[in-house]
């Protein structure tokens, strides 16, 4: 029942009593609104905008503040009040930008940021069962830079509305050099459970760059892809992790070329999996790959479950060979269980070196013959690997290496 107040923190004077409200101002070394979060009961459509009926005003700096598992440091807070909304101007080390609070229920808030970094969880995999999210209200969230620990995804545009059970989200769009990205979901509470689901399409022009946006280190040049992403997982949005991922990945590559191709080793082919698979395989194929390993394009479809990849149709086709890949690939274990097929297009230089060798009728005369015998050239040897093991240290053993007949 308190009307008024004033209050500051870190020492000196309080500040006048204001007409009616709370003032507070001052310098803080640690907030936690997570737990002050949990000491207020949810009231009407959010717990915070109830909060802010006591304010008349804030100013305060705070060294480190605690929100929704994150950390944001050297921040300073300040709140502005209109008959129908309250302003809160929020600058730190990982945020800048303004936060619009109606005073109206069941109103979208509205962040518009110019950055809005956000640390990865330290405990990723586990599920935050503290942030409730029909307690949320609804947002639309705007911001010119977004990261998330090390990954660099460009502009966020979010809108959610509010559900019985939780939260909708209408809209995600991040927009970055290298890819965007587009999605839709929910984030409810099922039978006691926080559960997410959504629905994700990205695209780029390059594999690579959109690979090195999301923190992997890549070999790949070219390759415009596009992907679509199915998923579900026990928890928040940002309880995000593969070791908990279940749904469905279809991705379509097209021509590129894996770069750093080392010919003792002849690696020709880096998996994609469920952020697009940058680990690599061993084979042993110096005499075809010396320069790199051109693709004209990776298609596959993967089920995932229990922090699995599974796939039966991963087809890479180059001009130097065919490669598919079927098995399981463990985003959890982090480990492989496959059978790599790899079929060598000696065919398709023959007539070059023909006619380098006897001129243009030589030439002819082999790539008549090719085209009349094109399936035998084609199939004139195969090589079959399993792949077992951890992604760093694979083991990778040849089962076969023969002719399409069965012959040696």
């Amino acid at each position: 029942d308190v009307t008024r107040g004033a209050l500051k923190f870190g020492g000196g004077q309080a500040p006048a009593l204001p007409p009616l409200g709370l003032a507070i101002s001052g310098s803080l070394p640690r907030f936690s609104l997570d737990a002050w979060n949990e000491v207020f009961p949810a009231s009407g459509n959010n717990t915070a905008s109830g909060i802010l009926q006591k304010l008349a005003n804030l100013d305060v700096k705070v060294a480190v503040v605690e929100a929704f598992k994150q950390e944001f440091t050297d921040a300073r807070i300040e709140t502005t009040k209109t008959t129908t909304q309250w302003k809160l101007s929020v600058s730190s080390d990982q945020v800048a930008g303004t936060v619009l609070v109606p005073q109206a229920a069941d109103t979208a808030w509205t962040m518009d940021f110019e950055r809005l970094h956000l640390a990865k969880s330290k405990d990723e995999g586990t599920q935050d069962s503290t942030l409730d999210p029909s307690r949320l209200p609804s947002l639309q969230v705007s911001s010119k830079s977004f990261k998330y620990g090390q990954m660099e995804l460009g502009q966020l545009k979010l809108e959610t509305s509010k559900r019985a059970s939780g939260m909708h989200v209408d809209v995600l769009e991040l927009r970055a050099p290298a890819m965007n990205v587009t999605g839709q979901g929910d984030w409810v509470n099922e039978g006691g459970q926080r559960v997410s689901r959504f629905d994700f399409e990205v695209e780029g022009e390059e594999l690579g760059k959109a690979l090195g946006a999301f923190g992997y280190d890549t070999n790949i040049a070219e390759g415009k892809m596009h992907i679509d992403l199915t998923a579900h997982w026990m928890g928040a949005p940002m309880d995000f992790a593969l070791a908990r991922l279940n749904g469905t990945l279809a991705m379509n590559i097209g021509k590129g070329r894996f770069l750093d191709i080392d010919p003792g080793a002849g690696r020709v082919f880096g998996l994609l999996s469920i952020q697009a698979l940058p680990r690599r395989l061993s084979l042993d194929f110096s005499d075809l790959f010396k320069k790199g390993f051109a693709f004209d394009s990776i298609v596959s479809e993967f089920a995932l479950k229990d922090g699995n990849a599974y796939t039966n149709n991963l087809l890479m086709k180059g001009p130097s060979a065919i490669i598919s890949v079927t098995g399981r690939t463990g985003l959890a274990a982090k480990d492989y269980d496959q059978m790599v097929m790899v079929k060598p297009q000696i065919g398709a230089s023959l007539p070059l070196a023909a006619t380098l060798a006897g001129g243009p009728v030589a030439g002819a005369a082999v790539f008549l013959a090719q085209k009349i015998f094109q399936s035998q050239i084609d199939d004139i040897t195969a090589y079959q690997y399993t792949i077992k093991g951890s992604w760093k240290d694979p083991d990778i053993k040849r089962v076969t290496s023969q002719a399409s007949s069965g012959n040696p």
